[in-house]
């Protein structure tokens, strides 16, 4: 796997470093909704500053540490593409974030959509950031496709394609025609 994802960087490299780029901006603005003042605005039910805190806090925290896992993620993709260094195993082991993304981005959705009307007008940008997760959701499915959208479109588009050879002249992988 290493060296086909060294013979198609710039392809991978391409198509993840938006992932990349979509999930540091999350993390950042996650970060920023999780201790913004306005998590103290009192919402209906909340007889303090804490049980009004409370409303988002749970889903904005796990919908930030998935976010932060994808990030590293993508980091250490990236790092394989450019650097080269074998860390594709790792890559694969962090996939188990895959699982955990997808309940915890229903859960914000559903926190982010389902508080109390003045917890979202008195607190908007921690709503905001859950209800964002509504567009996270579909790219979040797409981006787990996207190992298989890279080689579909190697195969596709012929200035794509790389080498099936490294540099010793080795085939890299083998198709069922080729066997």
């Amino acid at each position: 796997m290493h060296d086909i994802l060294q013979n198609r960087w710039g392809l991978f490299f391409t198509l993840s470093f938006f992932v990349y780029a979509y999930h540091f901006v999350s993390v950042i603005f996650g970060m920023n909704q999780y201790v913004n003042w306005m998590r103290f605005a009192g919402c209906e039910g909340a007889s303090d500053f804490k049980e009004a805190s409370a409303v988002f806090d749970t889903a904005i925290f796990l919908v930030l540490i998935f976010h932060i896992i994808e990030w590293v993620r993508q980091t250490i993709l990236i790092t394989t593409l450019l650097v080269g260094v074998p860390w594709v195993v790792l890559y694969n082991i962090l996939s188990i974030n895959q699982p955990f993304g997808l309940i915890v981005l229903i859960i914000g959705m559903a926190t982010g959509f389902g508080a109390h009307e003045t917890c979202i007008t008195n607190q908007p940008g921690r709503a905001h950031f859950l209800q964002f997760q509504v567009l996270t959701l579909p790219l979040f499915l797409m981006w787990c496709q996207l190992p298989i959208v890279v080689f579909k479109l190697g195969n596709m588009i012929p200035m794509l394609k790389p080498t099936d050879t490294n540099m010793k002249g080795e085939i890299l992988y083998e198709t069922w025609v080729q066997k």
